[in-house]
């Protein structure tokens, strides 16, 4: 399976409208799908995809209309395998923590269908050789897959050191965090 990291493009449309929507109809947590937090339309013209989707991911790298005041400004990778959509990695300028010193945190999802077949782990491993400053990856101790995955970078990459935590977030949210830190 060929993997390629991509800017978000609407030549993937079909394929990313297909695999937001089979993430959402297995009604699990949508934290990890950026600014996209319901189903989305099974099709969409191509200038409406460019504007709804691929114009405010441009606007978010920016900082602009982020969806809350609590929003880093961020920037979003596709992951395509084979020539489809099957994922998405997200790099946030900073850790929205009170506690936190990072330069910044990486997350990612996979498409359902696309899981347990080594995609995230190839995609974060091409990922992680192109980043330029320090970020935490982390998740929380009950995701085993992101664990798995992380864990493998660590025996990748020499400068990842795993980290401990409790979060607090602005606002005040608290979670408990196993953390990995990239030191670019």
């Amino acid at each position: 399976m060929k993997i390629s990291l991509v800017e978000p493009s609407i030549k993937y449309k079909d394929s990313f409208l297909k695999g937001i929507n089979e993430y959402f109809n297995m009604d699990e947590d949508i934290e990890g799908t950026g600014f996209i937090q319901k189903k989305l339309k099974n099709s969409y013209t191509d200038a409406e995809f460019n504007k709804e989707i691929i114009e405010i991911y441009k606007e978010h790298k920016k900082g602009v209309n982020l969806p809350s005041t609590d929003w880093p400004s961020y920037s979003e990778t596709w992951i395509i395998a084979d020539g489809v959509f099957v994922g998405a990695i997200f790099d946030k300028d900073y850790f929205p923590t009170k506690n936190s010193e990072s330069g910044g945190n990486i997350g990612y999802f996979t498409v359902p269908s696309f899981r347990r077949k080594g995609i995230m782990k190839k995609a974060m491993e091409l990922y992680i050789k192109q980043i330029k400053k320090d970020k935490i990856i982390g998740c929380e101790p009950s995701n085993i897959g992101s664990r798995k995955i992380i864990e493998y970078l660590a025996t990748k990459f020499k400068n990842i050191k795993e980290e401990d935590g409790i979060f607090t977030f602005d606002d005040g949210t608290k979670i408990t965090c196993i953390r990995w830190r990239f030191i670019a």
